[in-house]
């Protein structure tokens, strides 16, 4: 594949990646939720009681920013 081929390529993904994530973000605000708490439930509905400190690692985030969302998922 050509350097530009690759590049159009690239970009096509880059825009599907965008417009996947605008849909999922607004079908999750149907439901009350926001972005990011759907990974939450998917790693508890997977493995009931995992510590905030635990799904902070798994999801790649700070435990702050889990306590926030737990906090607003049982709010």
């Amino acid at each position: 594949m050509s350097k530009d081929n690759k590049a159009v390529v690239l970009y096509r993904l880059q825009s599907v990646a965008r417009l996947t994530r605008t849909v999922l973000a607004a079908r999750l605000l149907e439901q009350g939720l926001y972005a990011g708490q759907d990974a939450v439930m998917l790693q508890l509905a997977a493995e009931d009681g995992l510590t905030p400190g635990i799904l902070a690692q798994r999801l790649g985030v700070r435990p702050p920013t889990i306590t926030k969302t737990i906090t607003r998922l049982q709010g």
